[in-house]
Formats: C-alpha cells, structure tokens, sequence
C-alpha cells in the first residue's frame, strides 16, 4: 500500500529527471493494472494524474492513455471535472511528433469513455480545427527512432517490464506511418461508438464536428475529403 505514494511523489518531484520520473509513471501503471482494486482507487484520489498531464512527454502521455483503458469513464470523468482536458489538447500543439501522436491516441482513447461535457470541452478547445491541421500536414514517422534508447532501460521488475514492453510496441505500431491521417474521422467514430454519450448525444455531436471540420478546410476538396471519412466510418 506504500509503494504507490512513494512512486507518485518521485513523479511530483519537479527536481527529478525526466527519466526518473517517467519510470515511477510506469511502476505505478504497472502496479495498477497489478492490482485494480488495491491501486486504481489511489491513482483517482492522488496527484498522478495531474502530473503526467503537466509533464507532457511522450512517456507519460503513453501512461496516462493506459490509465483510461484500464480505469475507463471514472478516469476520463475526474479528467473533465479537474479541467485537465485543455493541457492535454495543447499537446497536439509540441514540435515533437511522437509527443503529437500520443496526444492523438490519449486523446481519441478519452473520447471513447467521455461523457457529452467531456466531447464538448475538446470541441471548445478546438480539438477539430487542431486536428485538421494536423492531418492536412501528412507527416510520415519514418526517422522517428530518437528517445528509444533512453526507453528501453531496464525496469525495476517483470510487472512494470511486461508492461514498458507492450506499451512500447503499441507505441512502435502508432508511429510506423502517416499518423495524423484520418484523425479527424477517428476522433468522430470513437465518439459515436463510445460508451459514454447517449444516441441523441451522439448525433448533436457528430454534427458539431462536421461543422467544425468544414470550417477548419482551407478549400472545398479537403473539406469534401474529411467530410467523407467522417460519414464513411458513421453508422448513425
């Protein structure tokens, strides 16, 4: 019961290196999905949250993105309620692609388990307009290799081994081409298909993002282009 409120003030110690920090993030991912019922309680009542919000890095956006798969809407509720939504999406924003991408994945990971409030907070943020940017840019990921040797050091033990190893290979998998392409329907079809809006909901904001992406085109033709990604994913 311990070991968890040390790793979290290890990774609120500003004066601690980046790496140090990140590795706490990790062990208390792992000791989370180690133990649900023990753990996720305590990281929905502590500080880790916020300060893999505030840290911003690659790493702990790929330990925050765990943390909604494994807590779900509880997680992406207390996210919303504590205002961290805006940090997050200012992310999309790093001149760091990796950093972009994992934003990318947190981001369409929390749309799935939000609420309306929660969509709606994104939309305010101008989550779409960022997101058509990013995906008229059609950046590869092609050179992205740099950071992978600070990543792959050696955990302190299988549990939190195991998992830097799976989050590393879904990380290798996002990164392998073009991940900004598409975003925007992506976004779209993780809202409809989400467990966290009612139909109604859903429709009101389907048509909120389609809105926005036609505002955001810089011509017609990739306003046409998004807004077919975004009906040919739609089941409403």
């Amino acid at each position: 019961m311990e070991g968890l409120p040390v790793l979290e003030s290890i990774l609120c110690d500003t004066s601690m290196s980046t790496g140090v920090r990140e590795k706490s993030a990790m062990a208390i991912a792992a000791l989370a999905r180690f133990n649900k019922d023990v753990f996720v309680g305590q990281v929905l009542m502590g500080f880790t949250v916020r300060a893999l919000v505030l840290m911003g890095t690659r790493r702990s956006l790929q330990v925050l993105t765990f943390l909604v798969k494994l807590i779900k809407g509880h997680l992406v509720d207390d996210i919303e309620l504590n205002g961290e939504i805006p940090r997050i999406i200012s992310t999309l924003a790093s001149q760091d692609i990796s950093v972009q991408t994992m934003a990318i994945d947190c981001i369409l990971e929390m749309a799935y388990f939000s609420r309306k409030e929660g969509i709606e907070t994104m939309l305010k943020c101008g989550l779409i307009e960022k997101l058509v940017f990013l995906q008229r840019l059609e950046i590869g990921c092609d050179s992205n290799g740099a950071n992978e040797e600070d990543d792959r050091q050696g955990s302190g033990n299988c549990e939190e081994a195991d998992l830097e190893e799976e989050i590393e290979r879904e990380d290798r998998e996002t990164l392998k081409s073009r991940p900004f392409s598409g975003c925007v329907a992506g976004f779209s079809v993780q809202v409809e298909v989400g467990s966290g809006t009612e139909k109604s909901e859903k429709k009101e904001l389907k048509m909120e993002i389609l809105r926005r992406a036609r505002d955001a085109s810089v011509s017609e033709a990739e306003a046409a282009t998004i807004v077919a990604e975004i009906l040919w994913g739609s089941s409403l």
